[in-house]
């Protein structure tokens, strides 16, 4: 398991956690990790540590993607 994948998937979880609208790609790409891994390490952050964060919700992402254009 690479430390830097598991450092990508704990702040993504984080940032879920605080409804940070911060996608798992977004992080894996500034840590250079890789993303697919990053989710699987993810994936089983949640499993083993039995984390149950809040679904997304869509409109912060939107208002994100819609600044993103001006």
């Amino acid at each position: 398991m690479s430390i830097r994948a598991l450092v990508v998937a704990s702040a993504y979880a984080a940032c879920r956690k605080l409804n940070v609208p911060r996608t798992l790609v977004e992080i894996a790409q500034t840590a250079n990790a890789d993303t697919i891994f990053a989710g699987k390490c993810y994936r089983l952050l949640l499993r083993h540590l039995r984390l149950h964060l809040p679904i997304i919700d869509s409109n912060v992402y939107l208002a994100k993607i819609s600044n993103r254009g001006e």
